[in-house]
């Protein structure tokens, strides 16, 4: 019902929510198997679909303005200053649209933001476990939208100072690769 390049896929993603189904490729299957139990329970609730499929995006939408308040906060020490930047991002268009559309990209940027926070977290102290999160925040980024591979280079830099080394190196990257390919395991689903 519009000729906005924005919502081109929403009426897809409306009517394949609710349904369990798949969408055009690369199917996502993330976004689905996790906004169709949401539809449908708020279907179950009396909800239309069309709006259950626009409230899921709005969830990511939202943690999208909590990882990013959270993310300058811990840059800046400021807590005022760092919630006002991330509701003023979260109000600008191209945010604020894909977080009232059935879209995917609310979702992917929260896995964007998800990954700059853990590097973060790394950069500041090096945790094995944070850095096996952190291959699988990336890997379930990219299956869920590639665009989030370009990040990965800026990471492998930004950390690569902080990372094992020697046969640590080996035995820390290997299960991150494992932990990372993990994040494709939604695909078994199509």
């Amino acid at each position: 019902g519009s000729d906005s390049e924005y919502s081109i896929d929403a009426g897809e993603f409306q009517v394949a929510l609710p349904l369990w189904g798949t969408v055009h490729h690369t199917g996502y299957p993330l976004h689905m198997l996790l906004g169709s139990p949401f539809v449908s329970a708020l279907g179950w609730l009396g909800l239309p679909a069309a709006a259950g499929a626009a409230l899921f995006s709005l969830v990511w939408g939202t943690a999208c303005v909590v990882v990013l308040g959270g993310l300058l906060f811990r840059l800046t020490d400021q807590p005022l200053l760092s919630f006002a930047a991330a509701l003023a991002a979260s109000l600008t268009f191209s945010i604020w649209i894909h977080a009232v559309i059935p879209e995917v990209y609310s979702m992917w940027l929260f896995l964007t933001l998800l990954a700059l926070s853990l590097a973060l977290r790394l950069d500041r102290g090096w945790s094995d476990r944070l850095g096996w999160l952190l291959a699988l925040v990336c890997g379930l980024g990219i299956a869920h939208h590639r665009l989030l591979a370009l990040l990965l280079p800026l990471v492998a830099l930004w950390l690569w100072p902080r990372l094992p080394h020697g046969s640590q190196l080996w035995r820390w990257g290997g299960t991150a690769m494992g932990a990372f390919v993990l994040g494709f395991l939604p695909y078994v689903d199509m």
